[in-house]
């Protein structure tokens, strides 16, 4: 897959929503933490793209995250499968 990846993930505790952003999801997904979940992910064309959105994500209170997680994962399952 080409591109830059804008990511979501959980750590043990759902309180600590974080965000990053990965070129190669597959390696990301293999070097998290067993206790870390990976939630939602899109797909932007280039790094400055990614960036700009992984800052406004960032920068978006726990509830607005946890809304736009629901959007793309209504159950919260760990999408590292995909990968």
């Amino acid at each position: 897959m080409d591109g830059w990846f804008v990511f979501i993930v959980a750590g043990p505790e759902p309180r600590a929503l974080r965000t990053g952003l990965t070129r190669d999801p597959a390696l990301r997904a293999r070097r998290s933490p067993a206790a870390e979940r990976l939630l939602y992910f899109e797909l932007c064309a280039d790094a400055d793209a990614a960036c700009r959105r992984q800052r406004q994500l960032r920068h978006w209170s726990h509830a607005r995250r946890a809304r736009l997680v629901s959007t793309m994962n209504p159950l919260w399952r760990d999408l590292r499968t995909l990968w």
